[in-house]
């Protein structure tokens, strides 16, 4: 018997990666080779089920495209799908691409947006920098067949068919069923043995800088058991998840953190709290306070801009509050319009006006005159149109009556077919009209009487070069 749609996380662990830089939808990307799975017995949230690699490299290309993660995503505890807006938006940092079958393992690579996971947690980013063990999870859907039995000398209570991939999630610092001797896993194959947390760190966070991403203040970046501390804030965060919320840990300093609480529904809140880590856990103390991220730049008091011939100073004031959403879209108007001479490089001072002044900088094209040519029609005009229009009508009366005797009213009502356009309506009564139908489209179409027996009620012509008896 299958038991159908049962969806479980199963993890594992790889060995020895190396990793390369690409850049894909215009974002710089990390690179990491993953054994996704083995063939084997592996207990994961629906206990020990036996994985064939006939089954799970029955279609490697279904795996292509799935989120990556940071951590299984959950609620109440339980683990859910990462295929929702809520998830993309917050727990992923990259996608699987290039998945295939090597023996008994399901290989792939993890593309990993830089700056995302470094948004939403560096210290992995530090540990897949330096090529360190970080375990892998799987979350996939399959289709259960109650048959125990015993693989290898381990025993499985059910076998796994149709794995239906969801999602791949990154465990930093956590610990899977499947191990390293399994021949699973992230694994590094560094000579020095490991992160030297300080230096590395240093150097990681700079380069990082560099290139422009933000770098969170996570308490001391520079002190042991970083990444524990982090992982036991994260749980505790995560712990406070709800039928209508759940919440991401979003800075960690000595004695405080601050976290956001996003409603399912849509919204988000962040919060300031004091924590405690004692005996190996961590305890929220006093109320969790509403906060907002304040951002300050400090530059230089003046700066020159000079755009041809004309040089502007502006003076940069270092509490300059940002340009409204109007003032930006006036801006980039003036930018784009290529009527104007203003680039990216105008971008800066330009913000700095007033929207009124930004308005008198706009430059239009040139409207021409609309002239008019409007001519009175003729009464002889006006008679030539009512007489086309009359016999327009008059066609489509006489193709709307053939449909209907051809086929019903009730198949082709008078305002369905009223309300058809002229091609589609000719369209129709070219495929239902008998070849013996004639159809005179004249104003003198009631000319057109059956008499029953295929007679009309003026004599008809007869062939041309036939002799007739007229008596």
């Amino acid at each position: 018997m299958i038991k159908k749609e049962t969806f479980s996380v199963n993890t594992v662990k790889q060995e020895n990666y190396e990793l390369r830089t690409e850049v894909h939808q215009g974002k710089e990307h990390i690179v990491i080779p993953v054994i996704m799975m083995v063939e084997g017995v592996h207990s994961g949230s629906h206990g020990p089920l036996l994985h064939t690699i006939e089954e799970l490299g029955k279609y490697p290309g279904s795996w292509d495209g799935i989120p990556v993660v940071i951590d299984h995503p959950q609620v109440d505890g339980e683990s859910v799908s990462a295929n929702s807006p809520i998830i993309i938006d917050t727990r992923t940092v990259g996608r699987v691409y290039n998945t295939y079958v090597d023996g008994i393992k399901l290989k792939a690579e993890a593309w990993i947006d830089i700056q995302k996971i470094n948004n939403i947690s560096p210290e992995t980013l530090v540990s897949l920098r330096a090529t360190e063990i970080i375990e892998v999870s799987v979350g996939v859907f399959t289709d259960d067949e109650d048959v125990p039995g015993d693989w290898n000398g381990e025993n499985y209570t059910a076998i796994a068919h149709n794995h239906r991939p969801d999602h791949l999630a990154l465990l930093p610092g956590g610990t899977g069923a499947c191990s390293v001797n399994d021949g699973c896993g992230t694994r590094s194959y560094s000579k020095k043995g490991g992160l030297q947390m300080k230096d590395d760190l240093i150097k990681v966070m700079k380069e990082s800088k560099d290139k422009g991403f933000v770098i969170n203040e996570i308490i001391d970046n520079l002190s042991e058991g970083l990444s524990e501390r982090l992982n036991l804030l994260r749980s505790k965060i995560d712990s406070l998840d709800t039928n209508d919320s759940v919440h991401y840990l979003l800075e960690a300093y000595d004695d405080f953190v601050v976290f956001e609480a996003k409603l399912r529904v849509g919204g988000s809140k962040m919060y300031k709290q004091n924590y405690q880590i004692n005996n190996g856990g961590v305890e929220l103390s006093g109320d969790a306070v509403e906060v907002q991220r304040k951002v300050e730049y400090v530059n230089i008091n003046r700066s020159s801009y000079v755009r041809g011939t004309q040089k502007k100073e502006v003076k940069v004031d270092t509490n300059e509050k940002k340009p409204t959403p109007c003032v930006v879209s006036k801006v980039n108007a003036l930018i784009a319009n290529t009527l104007t001479s203003y680039t990216e490089e105008d971008r800066e001072w330009l913000q700095t006006l007033e929207l009124p002044q930004l308005e008198k900088m706009e430059v239009k094209a040139p409207t021409k005159p609309i002239e008019s040519n409007v001519q009175v029609l003729s009464d002889e005009q006006k008679a030539d149109l009512a007489w086309a229009k009359a016999e327009r009508l008059a066609k489509r009366n006489s193709m709307i009556g053939v449909i209907q005797a051809n086929t019903s009213k009730e198949i082709w009502p008078d305002a369905t077919l009223a309300a058809m356009n002229q091609d589609t309506l000719e369209r129709i009564f070219d495929s239902v009209k008998t070849k013996e139908t004639d159809v005179d489209y004249s104003m003198n179409n009631n000319m057109f009487v059956s008499q029953g027996n295929g007679g009309f009620d003026v004599d008809p012509l007869y062939p041309t070069g036939v002799e007739m008896d007229v008596k």
